[in-house]
């Protein structure tokens, strides 16, 4: 094949970045639901201090004010997370793309429901979504396991830094095999 035939396959940008959006939106699902309550209660609270005729010292301004500023800070750190699992979701679909479904492959993002997700919208992509899921289904895990494990049993862990560090500040991965 020439390269002009080879040139003409390639999809425009625009193609490419809105299958990458589509996909990051589906990988980080359950993180998009917390980010849209987050801001909703955000709002709300700052409707409440707005609206708020009182004392700026009372147990009402406090607890508004919080839960505003939760409402703030949650969905940075919840597309921190999303971004991360969107490294997961292109490490795995290239992994499964060269070897395909292999139980080793998937078993390191089986611990938390966002990387379980994210690991099925790769297998999805590849057709081979029905023998992960089975895997994750002898392995125990059905939809209510939301959760990470760690947390279920090492609740402390959120204090430490290599937790924020894997979950947070995970490397950028660059696909080698396909465009989205």
């Amino acid at each position: 094949m020439s390269k002009t035939k080879i040139a003409e396959l390639k999809p425009s940008k625009l193609t490419i970045a809105i299958n990458r959006f589509i996909r990051f939106v589906f990988v980080s699902s359950a993180l998009q639901i917390i980010v849209g309550l987050s801001v909703w209660l955000f709002v709300v609270g700052v409707r409440e201090l707005l609206q708020y005729q009182g004392l700026a010292w009372d147990l009402y301004f406090y607890k508004w004010a919080f839960l505003t500023w939760i409402g703030m800070a949650i969905p940075l750190f919840a597309e921190m997370d999303a971004f991360g699992r969107y490294q997961n979701y292109k490490m795995v679909k290239d992994k499964l793309h060269l070897m395909g479904f292999d139980p080793r492959l998937v078993r390191p993002f089986m611990y938390s429901n966002c990387q379980r997700i994210a690991i099925l919208v790769a297998a999805n992509d590849l057709g081979c979504e029905d023998d992960v899921k089975k895997y994750f289904y002898q392995q125990g895990y059905r939809w209510y396991h939301i959760f990470p494990d760690t947390w279920i049993k090492k609740p402390l862990i959120l204090f430490t830094k290599l937790f924020w560090e894997k979950i947070l500040f995970t490397k950028y991965y660059q696909l080698k095999y396909f465009y989205w």
